[in-house]
């Protein structure tokens, strides 16, 4: 019989992944074994949908911006030869773009798939000093969060010998000249959003000589950050535990339309929150339009106005770039 949890029910033994079950921060959805994987909301869907390549057989890949490291994972897993990630990686992080993302996901996934993939705290602005160049270089959602764009794709194309896959938003606006805008938002640390003339100029200026934007189905891809995640919510404060298998709890708090991410047993995963019982919340579906799904997401209750002001514009959307030597 189909339940409201079976998108994220899992089957896991105590002692099996402990490691990941009570880490609480997962972002990224990576594939673990058949029929498990890390409790985030981004799946390898994404790489997909953006229209990423299939096969990276034999070739060196640099994953700029790899966070819990799922794409870095997956170029592995399609046959690279050797693969780094770097962030802003440092502990305590707040988790922000600009700010930082804990190294304990990619560090805890790594060991759990015994990868050989490599993970550094550095900068895109430092490349220069790896002293090293790579085959493919994947630059997805980092480039609009930047605050001085040409340089960053300097330094990205400097290291790059065949191949730059970026992914990230693309503004429609003064088609045919190359257009940069300004576009500072305080809740997402969004800092600049370039037209597509604007990525073909720059990118032919750092030696790239075949430039291909192809846009991405901005629908598929929305839905796929939100997902079919259950919606939880409780009346009252409800007990939190570290793992599904806990006794104790560490605290207790109401649940106001969190979103679960996994189930094992009787317990529920909530990011950044930790494992709540099944029958101590409500849950439903929850799939609104994808772009206010999204919103929603991003911006909680001022979603509607945000909306308001996207929809009265000509907004950006999200492509793949891929400029070839």
């Amino acid at each position: 019989m189909t339940t409201i949890y079976d998108k994220i029910e899992t089957k896991v033994s105590q002692g099996e992944f402990d490691d990941i079950l009570t880490y609480h921060d997962w972002r990224h959805r990576i594939p673990i074994r058949e029929g498990f994987s890390t409790p985030g909301y981004l799946s390898d869907n994404y790489w997909n949908l953006s229209n990423f390549p299939n096969d990276l057989k034999g070739k060196s890949v640099l994953d700029i911006g790899s966070n819990d490291g799922i794409n870095s994972f997956h170029s592995e897993r399609i046959g690279a030869r050797s693969v780094l990630g770097i962030d802003l990686y440092k502990e305590g992080a707040d988790l922000k773009h600009t700010s930082g993302w804990s190294p304990t996901g990619c560090a805890i996934a790594k060991a759990a798939l015994n990868s050989n993939v490599e993970f550094k705290p550095l900068s895109l602005f430092d490349l220069g000093t790896l002293n090293q160049s790579f085959d493919v270089v994947l630059f997805a959602d980092v480039m609009n969060w930047l605050t001085d764009l040409p340089t960053a794709i300097n330094s990205v194309s400097s290291v790059c010998n065949e191949r730059l896959i970026i992914r990230d938003g693309l503004i429609r606006k003064k088609e045919g000249v190359p257009y940069l805008q300004y576009v500072h938002s305080p809740e997402m640390d969004l800092m600049f959003l370039p037209n597509a003339t604007f990525m073909e100029v720059i990118l032919k200026q750092n030696g790239f000589k075949h430039i291909s934007i192809q846009k991405i189905k901005s629908r598929q891809l929305l839905e796929e950050v939100v997902s079919d995640f259950p919606l939880v919510t409780s009346a009252t404060e409800v007990q939190i535990y570290a793992s599904p298998w806990s006794t104790e709890p560490v605290r207790t708090m109401k649940m106001t339309a969190a979103q679960a991410l996994s189930k094992v047993e009787d317990r529920l995963f909530i990011r950044r929150i930790g494992w709540v019982k099944v029958s101590d919340v409500s849950a439903e579906i929850f799939r609104p339009r994808a772009l206010y799904s999204f919103a929603r997401k991003m911006f909680g209750k001022n979603a509607v106005m945000w909306l308001k002001d996207v929809l009265s514009q000509d907004v950006d959307e999200s492509y793949t770039i891929v400029a070839t030597r």
